[in-house]
């Protein structure tokens, strides 16, 4: 077996929960169920093994809670982690601990047992429409599960108490490698910074407004928040986000933290809302104000009486408003993104752009929408996004090899290749009163039709092609 491979040892159960997330996570990013691998020995680490080093105890472990479960290697490619790659690891046997989370731009296949295993797990995995492969390399290797040895793992649960001891098996001492003390990754934040993301590269076909705000919240620099300024509630969810640190007298500004905090740490998104915003909690009496008009047209919105939708989230008058009545109207992004606006309930291209952010926040990466993530290179895009973030948040330095950039539609949209290429393609037909407007413009005739236009997996990746 080469020695200069690394995997983790894990099932298939536990790869589902992986992709859904979208992050190769540690023991706590488990969340559902979560089937014993060499996670659990190693808290918020990644723990690699080379090929030679996996013992058939961790082999055996992985499958040993149920008779379903089915073996595989997740191969990390090591030089999508500069830090790492550079060091010298012939020399040790012991594993490799990385510092959790891992983007899936870093795995460079999975390995299965046999043939029929992994083409198992593939008809299994079209049967749901949170687990995106988008380009993950599923591989069958028997010959490496067999030369897989007997003996004890080199797993030890007192790894990080014996770390100093020179007689102790080390782990690689690298810069990823932290000591369990380690500040422990917010996953729950980190995959609605993911989903929050996924929703604003869709928006981001929306306009000059939407692709910008899109670009701020993708780098979570607070040097870039200036462009914010105009539009505060988003400024504020960016604020949060961000180690940025600023406060603000403004009573939108409490909302708005508070709002998005619930959300993440509640699950029951209603009943939590409704009772954050009836609560007396507010330090501002101008959000204490604010909140209880806030819940008074939430209950309203829910009365049934003989008004229309259109006509009850008409009542909303502030941007953030708007965004809660539609928050408590739809179900997930997705039901945001079919939903067909009217002059009766007219929004602006800031307004949907805040919608976006919250749906985001609320559902989480693996409720983004199928075709959203299937959009060519973006699932390992935001993958690499939140790792980075992850690391970010914790004050970790590591650095991930990026991978390829996704466009945005708005991006594609400023050349006339991409008008030509968008009037070829006989689905795309609708926007042909589109083409007539100048596509560099932000305007409201663009925004208005360009809403309606929901750009699917086949339409984004025909128009990527033919813009790359």
């Amino acid at each position: 077996m080469p020695k200069d491979r690394w995997f983790l040892p894990t099932n298939t159960e536990n790869l589902k929960m992986i992709l859904e997330k979208g992050l190769i996570v540690s023991r706590e990013g488990f969340t559902n169920k979560y089937y014993t691998d060499e996670l659990e020995n190693y808290p918020r680490h990644i723990p690699l093994f080379k090929g030679d080093a996996i013992s058939q105890a961790t082999m055996e472990r992985v499958v040993s809670e149920g008779e379903h479960l089915k073996p595989c290697l997740i191969e990390i490619d090591l030089s999508k982690i500069p830090s790492i790659a550079e060091q010298d690891k012939t020399t040790y046997n012991a594993p490799l601990l990385l510092l959790a989370p891992l983007p899936l731009s870093c795995v460079k296949q999975v390995v299965f047992k046999s043939v029929p295993a992994k083409n198992e797990f593939e008809k299994e995995n079209e049967l749901y429409s949170n687990l995106i492969l988008g380009g993950l390399k599923l591989k069958e290797e028997g010959k490496l599960f067999k030369a897989i040895k007997g003996g004890e793992s080199s797993t030890q649960p007192s790894l990080f108490d014996n770390k100093n001891k020179e007689t102790a098996e080390q782990p690689i001492d690298n810069a990823n490698y932290q000591d369990q003390d380690q500040e422990a990754v917010d996953y729950s934040k980190v995959t609605a910074f993911g989903a929050l993301l996924s929703n604003l590269f869709y928006c981001a076909k929306n306009g000059e407004i939407s692709n910008n705000v899109f670009e701020v919240f993708k780098e979570f620099s607070t040097k870039n928040k200036e462009s914010l300024s105009e539009i505060k509630d988003i400024e504020y969810i960016y604020q949060y986000f961000t180690k940025d640190g600023s406060t603000s007298s403004e009573s939108e500004q409490e909302i708005c933290t508070k709002l998005v905090e619930k959300i993440i740490e509640g699950d029951d998104f209603k009943n939590d809302v409704v009772n954050l915003l009836e609560s007396e909690d507010w330090q501002e009496q101008q959000a204490q104000s604010a909140t209880t008009k806030y819940a008074k047209k939430i209950r309203e919105f829910e009365e049934n009486d003989n008004r229309t939708v259109s006509e009850k989230l008409s009542q909303a008058t502030t941007p953030l408003g708007k965004a809660l009545l539609m928050l408590f109207h739809r179900e997930d992004s997705n039901d945001l993104m079919d939903f067909k606006f009217n002059d009766r309930f007219s929004v602006s291209e800031e307004d949907y752009a805040l919608f976006a952010l919250l749906f985001g926040i609320r559902d989480g990466f693996s409720a983004t929408p199928k075709f959203i993530r299937e959009y060519e290179g973006l699932q390992h895009f935001i993958s690499y996004k939140m790792a980075e973030y992850a690391h970010y948040l914790i004050g970790n330095d590591v650095k991930f090899k990026a991978p390829r950039e996704p466009k945005t539609v708005w991006n594609m949209s400023s050349t006339k290749s991409f008008v030509k290429a968008l009037l070829a393609m006989q689905k795309a037909q609708g926007f042909i009163d589109i083409a007539k407007i100048n596509i560099g413009d932000v305007n409201d005739e663009y925004f208005k039709i360009i809403l309606a236009k929901k750009i699917n997996t086949e339409m984004y990746n025909t128009l990527a092609k033919k813009k790359s």
